[in-house]
């Protein structure tokens, strides 16, 4: 399965030494924006709390692990369980799950017993545990996997699309990307096959389009499969911000809806833009570029993670923070003296700031 096709659980895990959990989608996949109620995940000394998007420690470092607050709540670690926390920190849903994910459209994906359910946001479980993996609620439906193969199902539980595909990913614009053998199409909500499987790779669509993969080069099409961009890239990402990045050769630049390159191809790696802002490497150091390609904050780390709520993760020489658009840092750098992930934990952490 390819790394789109993965699942977005969480175990908490560290992500920039300071955790956020999630399996989150590589910046081939998805822009940076995340629901975080104007709060970060830090690490100190092995504990896990959170600052505002002033640096202030809002929820001391007590936990560990912890991830992402989405929809006021955030999943953390106490011991071997997972359980929820408000924003004031004070625990909402008791650690009691041996896997837990954020909330999105109401409901959290959960393990218990080694299968994946579903919780409201009173910790009651909604939808039984019986799925070997899931993705996220889009579109009010939830892929699934059960076996070696995908489906999808409603918020009640109910298999609205038999599990008959080899890979899958979430609903967007009406459209879910999946995979029969080793080619990728796309279905409708009611599971007719809107695009037939053709491509050798496949993004969700974002903009109107999607990025896919034929003849070994990447390309974008719309939603009924006709080619939009022609298939001319090494990898493109989906749009974000009216702007995807494409890599031509060795180098990664930026274009628009048209497919005109905007920002010529010449960084060593390109994310999406996230309020205003993208990360890059130049040359072994990371930085961040506006819409016309050029720096705003020099290349100066080694590793760097989309801006939300007006801050960005950043890693350097080990030690790791948080900076603002200026790129000055509102908290850190430290060395978190985070405790390793268990192996078992390796596919639900970001890898960006442990490899």
């Amino acid at each position: 399965m390819s790394s789109a096709a993965k699942s977005r659980h969480l175990l908490l895990g560290v992500s920039l030494g300071i955790v956020t959990g999630l399996l989150l989608p590589s910046c081939e996949e998805t822009g940076g924006n995340r629901d975080t109620s104007g709060l970060h995940v830090i690490a100190d000394n092995g504990r896990w709390g959170y600052i505002d998007s002033k640096g202030t420690v809002e929820i001391q470092p007590q936990f560990d692990g912890a991830a992402d607050f989405m929809e006021a709540l955030a999943p953390i670690r106490i011991g071997n369980t997972y359980g929820y926390i408000g924003t004031d920190g004070k625990i909402v849903i008791n650690p009691q799950f041996e896997r837990a994910g954020n909330f999105v459209q109401g409901v959290a994906s959960v393990r218990s017993g080694g299968k994946y359910g579903f919780i409201d946001d009173r910790g009651t479980i909604v939808i039984n545990p019986q799925f070997d993996e899931t993705g996220d609620f889009t579109e009010e439906v939830c892929r699934v996997r059960t076996g070696t193969k995908w489906g999808f199902v409603d918020k009640e539980g109910k298999m609205i699309i038999n599990p008959i595909f080899d890979g899958a990913l979430d609903f967007a614009s009406g459209l879910a990307a999946v995979r029969v053998g080793t080619q990728w199409g796309f279905v409708d909500h009611d599971g007719k096959m809107q695009v037939n499987p053709q491509f050798s790779g496949a993004r969700s669509f974002s903009h109107g389009v999607a990025a896919v993969k034929m003849n070994q080069r990447w390309g974008y099409v719309g939603p009924d499969g006709k080619t939009v961009i022609p298939p001319q890239f090494d990898i493109a990402n989906s749009f974000s911000a009216d702007l995807a990045a494409v890599k031509v050769s060795t180098k990664w630049g930026y274009i628009d809806g048209e497919g005109k390159m905007v920002i010529t191809p010449q960084f060593t790696v390109a994310g999406d833009f996230s309020e205003g802002l993208a990360s890059a490497r130049i040359g072994n150091k990371y930085g961040f570029v506006d819409k016309t390609g050029a720096v705003v904050i020099m290349a100066q780390f080694d590793d760097a993670q989309p801006f939300n709520d007006g801050l960005a993760a950043v890693r350097s020489g080990g030690r790791k923070g948080y900076v603002d658009i200026s790129g000055k840092y509102v908290w850190g750098p430290v060395s978190p003296s985070a405790p390793v992930p268990r192996e078992e934990d390796s596919d639900d952490y970001n890898p960006l700031f442990d490899r």
